[in-house]
């Protein structure tokens, strides 16, 4: 009588229509199995089911199941519920075959077909859980997660990139189950395929006056290429006639430059011989000096002594010839 209770308890936690989540439960009847004095596994791994502690649901609902006077298709569907939950996707396929095998009259036979094709969904799996929801919808549908089927193998068909089958699975969504949890996420899956659609017909007229565009890029860049070709030619000619000024501008440039090394040169010569002459000069003009100063002294001498002889007189005149030509100018001064 009391493990009927508590079945029965478990049981009500299945027959909420979003069970796969497990989110709206009655505490009533999980208070009402704890009033018989059941302490063991079943009582703990419900309690925690209800408060979505789903590690020590699990740990518990595991024990439960695998004794004999708590191993119910109730305890062991909802043991494979909280295994979704924690996304333990591989034991949720194992024990899915195992509750298929056990109990395979069991009015929740659907209920554990849709959560195995939704933990191959969850592995990536997804043509096989394509197929698997697909078969869903098709034996079962009046059932109450039929719209939470369709949505899953439209999501199935969309992560294998086949738009055009999803389309109609979120359609049906939205228009035959409006009230559907899954409602708001199919109407944003139809709206991105819909931009899908027109980006990719866009791209198809693109393809179609895609031989215009190209002809007419070609033609633009032959156009370009010629313009650049004749730009470049007379760029070319003119750098020919700047180089060839350049090189006449050089050579000027170097031949003004011999030429005023040659007059600096010649400068630095001519101030050398300069400098030599002025002091020729001068030395001549000191020489002179002296020698008028010994004429002077002559001549004074000769009015107050007896005349020269013809030798003295004679080498005077020698003396005056050569300071004569030590005066004379010379040339190129």
């Amino acid at each position: 009588m009391k493990l009927r209770a508590l079945t029965a308890c478990a049981a009500f936690f299945l027959c909420a229509p979003i069970f796969l989540s497990a989110r709206d439960t009655q505490a009533e009847y999980t208070d009402s199995a704890l009033n018989y004095g059941y302490a063991d596994d079943l009582v703990y791994g419900l309690e925690a089911y209800k408060n979505k502690d789903w590690s020590n649901a699990l740990f518990f609902l595991r024990k439960a199941s695998g004794l004999s006077e708590t191993s119910s298709e109730e305890i062991w569907l909802l043991m494979i519920l909280t295994e979704m939950n924690v996304n333990d996707y591989a034991a949720v396929l194992r024990d899915a075959d195992i509750f298929m095998r056990r109990f395979p009259s069991s009015p929740y036979i659907p209920n554990i077909e849709y959560q195995r094709s939704l933990a191959r969904f969850g592995l990536e799996m997804y043509d096989e859980a394509a197929k698997g929801f697909s078969a869903f919808c098709e034996n079962y549908p009046s059932h109450v997660l039929m719209p939470s089927a369709l949505f899953w193998a439209g999501e199935s068909l969309y992560r294998q990139y086949e738009y055009a089958s999803a389309m109609p699975l979120y359609t049906r969504v939205v228009t035959e189950y409006e009230g559907s949890d899954k409602y708001a996420e199919s109407l944003y899956r139809i709206e991105l395929l819909k931009q899908r659609e027109r980006e990719e017909k866009l791209l198809y007229l693109l393809r179609v006056t895609g031989e215009e565009a190209a002809a007419a890029r070609e033609e633009y860049e032959r156009q370009i290429k010629k313009a650049e070709s004749e730009e470049t030619i007379s760029l070319k000619r003119r750098v020919r006639a700047l180089e060839e000024q350049l090189t006449a501008l050089q050579t000027t440039y170097a031949e003004e430059k011999t030429q005023k090394e040659e007059l600096n040169a010649k400068i630095l010569e001519l101030s050398s011989a300069n400098e030599q002459l002025s002091a020729e000069i001068s030395d001549s003009q000191k020489a002179a000096a002296e020698l008028a100063a010994k004429k002077k002294a002559e001549l004074l001498r000769q009015k107050t002594q007896v005349p020269l002889s013809a030798e003295e007189l004679a080498e005077l005149k020698r003396k005056a010839a050569e300071l004569e030509k030590l005066l004379r100018p010379r040339g190129g001064i």
